[in-house]
Formats: structure tokens, sequence, C-alpha cells
């Protein structure tokens, strides 16, 4: 595991710079489908620990990719307005992940074996792949949608007004038909006197629009906006303090959940000597929440991000110092045990889409605004990709800080110690946060 969380912020940063260097979503997608079903394979014929490390390392950079990939998919499709419900229905999945990867792992091996829980693992991902192929990506579809909409006039007219609308045009006509030839005649003495403009002038060359035209088509032509290269793109997302609070954001929501994991189950065992199986079935409580994250997502759509973050920490970090309080094995206790889980659940979970879909409002208006620097598919994907990696290093270092409180000061020090740690969150989220005004106001820019 220590490995996969290794290798993953290093896969999600160059996935994204990767991603939004090409012109295509679907390439970068399929290579990480690919490498994740090849890290399967080795896994399942791994005999040795180097061949078992090596499957390890090629699954969680692989995973990350396709973690990452996907959310810049999702931006590229869904609408500004309901981002936070898209983002998080797609986030959901994590949680319903949890809950369903383990059971259905262990019931695919007392059933049929090791090698079947692989093979069902692979055929998983063999289908995302071939779905991905017959993907049509947004920028492919709006083609589509432009074409026809030019085709019918853009649609611009509603049903009820439009007889009146081209009765009122044909109305036009006979005067349009009177002065046509007058416009003929002035189009010819203006292009006369184009031709005769000398070379300085503003006149309008035809050379140079015929160079343009083929300047636009060739994509091998330099732009006047070129792809977003890796550090300059980078130093602009990390100095940007909305950013930054999301990505933070990202690094408690996997440190707390890491370090409640870590620590659990040890003090099950040695306050209520419970078996590891009982321990484990607790963290449904946990798990559970993880399924509101779309309608978490929804709220901060109607909200704003800021306060229904606030809330999810104001959640965590109290129902975590609550956790001080479970010291016998009593039938109360362990109820206030599983209730205070499940508050932790959703106040984690109210912190997560709405911070990953404020990343996209930040990005949104930092790419309207420097254009030259984040290149015409902007930086979604780098991003997204370093919201991922701080997720893998949030679960590394939350197990350990948990541990460590753990060891040296027991289960209430460290109960409160990562109670305090959520707290430190709350701040830069009060800072730097869109609300939904701020929100709906970078909508207005990059929809001008």
């Amino acid at each position: 595991m220590g490995q996969l969380l290794r290798s993953r912020p290093v896969a999600t940063v160059f996935a994204g710079w990767l991603t939004d260097k090409t012109t295509t979503r679907r390439l970068p997608f399929l290579i990480s489908l690919l490498v994740l079903f090849i890290s399967a394979g080795i896994f399942l014929f791994a005999y040795s620990p180097g061949i078992l490390l090596l499957a390890r390392i090629l699954g969680g950079g692989a995973s990350a990719a396709v973690y990452t990939v996907g959310l810049a998919i999702l931006v590229d499709t869904v609408g500004q307005g309901k981002m936070g419900a898209w983002m998080g229905f797609a986030l959901s999945g994590m949680g319903v992940g949890i809950l369903v990867g383990p059971a259905l792992g262990g019931f695919v091996y007392a059933n049929a074996g090791y090698f079947a829980v692989f093979w069902t693992l692979m055929g998983i991902i063999a289908l995302q792949f071939v779905l991905t192929i017959f993907m049509v990506e947004s920028k492919t579809a709006d083609k589509y949608t432009t074409s026809s909409k030019k085709e019918e006039g853009y649609g611009t007219f509603p049903d009820g007004s439009k007889a009146k609308d081209q009765h009122s045009i044909s109305g036009l006509d006979n005067g349009a038909r009177l002065s046509a030839d007058d416009t003929t005649a002035s189009s010819s003495t203006l292009l006369a006197k184009a031709r005769d403009e000398p070379e300085g002038g503003t006149a309008h060359n035809p050379s140079t629009s015929q160079s343009g035209r083929e300047a636009s088509l060739d994509p091998t032509k330099t732009s006047s906006i070129e792809p977003s290269k890796l550090g300059p793109v980078l130093k602009r997302l990390l100095g940007s303090p909305r950013l930054l609070t999301a990505i933070y954001g990202s690094f408690l929501y996997v440190s707390l959940f890491a370090g409640i994991e870590s620590i659990l189950p040890n003090y099950m065992h040695q306050a209520f000597g419970w078996d590891s199986s009982r321990a484990g079935s607790v963290f449904l409580a946990i798990s559970v929440p993880h399924l509101m994250t779309p309608v978490m997502g929804a709220l901060s759509d109607r909200l704003g991000p800021r306060k229904v973050v606030l809330s999810g920490f104001a959640f965590a970090t109290t129902s975590i110092a609550l956790l001080a309080l479970i010291r016998q094995s009593d039938v109360g206790h362990v109820v206030l045990l599983v209730a205070l889980l499940l508050c932790f659940g959703l106040g984690i979970t109210a912190m997560f889409a709405p911070l990953a879909a404020d990343m996209f409002h930040a990005v949104s208006q930092m790419s309207e605004v420097d254009k030259e620097t984040f290149g015409p598919n902007g930086a979604y994907a780098q991003a997204y990709g370093l919201f991922n990696a701080c997720q893998g290093l949030g679960g590394m270092f939350g197990s350990a800080f948990a541990g460590v409180c753990f060891v040296k000061g027991g289960w209430v020090a460290a109960t409160l110690a990562l109670a305090g740690f959520c707290a430190t969150g709350s701040i830069p989220v009060m800072l730097f946060t869109g609300s939904k005004r701020k929100v709906e106001s970078d909508e207005d820019q990059c929809g001008a």
C-alpha cells in the first residue's frame, strides 16, 4: 500500500500535464486503463516480492491517472452551474467502491478462488476500455452541435414568434431589393480602392488572409496561445490561495480517514476486545455517508461551496473530538461510537465534492485571465492531478500521524490531535473558498 501511495503523486501530476497538452482526453484515459489492466495481470502471476512491488507501483500510478483524467473529462462535459452535483456524483463512486469492492472480492474469492478475483477485475477494466473507445468527447460533440445550429439559424427564435419575425423580415425584402444595385456599386468601389492601397496601408491583403486561414487550419503552425507548459502552469496554480485551499482540503479528507482507520481497530481490540471483523464492520458508518456526495455537491451549487464545506469541517471536528468519550464496551458507548462515526463520515463527505467543484471555478477564472500560460485546453487536468496527488500524500501522513499520537499519548490524545488537525482546514476555507456570489461572478466571467 505504501508503494501504491508513493507512486500516486508522481503519476497524477504527469497525467494531468499530458492530458492538458494533448488535444484529446480519450488517449491518456485509454493509456491509463491499459496500464491498469497490465498491472492487474502482473499481480495475478506475481510470485516474488519484486514483481509484486512492480504491480503495486503500476497499479497505483495508473489508477491515479484514471482518476485525474476522468475528472478532466467531467469538467469538459458538465456545465458550470451544476458542477457541484455532478462532481459529487462522480466522487461518490469512491464511496461505493469502498463499500462494494471488498465484499465483491471476498464473494468471488470464496466461490471461485484467487485467480477469479483478478479475472473479474481485468474484465471490469476491459469493459471500461471499450466504453471509452466509443465515448464522444465534448469538443467533438460541440462541432456537430454548432453545425446543426448554423443550419437551423442557431435556433434563436422561439416557435411562437417565428412566423411573426419571418413576416417582418419579408416586409423588408422589397426595400432590400431596391437598394441592392446601390450596394453592389458601393462594394465594387471599395474593392477597387482596396486594390489600389499600398502595402503599408490598412487595406485587406488576400495573401495575408489566406496565410492566416492556413495557419488556423494547420495544427502544426504556431498559435498565439501555445499548449500549457508544466513549470509555469504549476507555478500559477500553486500561487492561487483558493486553489491551495481546495488541495489542502483534499489532503485533510484522506488524512483524517486514514488516521481513524489506522487507530480505531487497535483501540476497539484493546478497549472492547473486538476482533478484526467486528472492528471492520464499524467502518460502514464512515463509508455509508459517502453516498450523499451528490447531495452535498448539489447543495454547494445552491448555497455556495464555502457554507457547505465549513459545515462539514464543523461536523468532522466535533465528532472526532467526542470520540475521546468512548471508553467502555456497553451498548450506550457502542451506539455513541456509531453515531459519531456517521457524523464524521457526513462531515468529510461535505468537504470533498464542494472543494473539487470550487477548484474547477478557480481554474476557469485563472484560465480566462491568463490564456497565454494555461493554453487553449486550460489546466483542469493538472489542477485535479495536484488534488489527487495530495490525497496520496494524505494517506501516508494521516496514518503515520495518528499512529504516533496513539502510541505516545493513547486514544484521547490521538482523537484530540486529529480534531485539532481537522479544524485547521476551516481557516483557509473561510478566507478563500468561493461563496455563492463569487462562484456566480466566475461563471459570468467565463461566459463573457
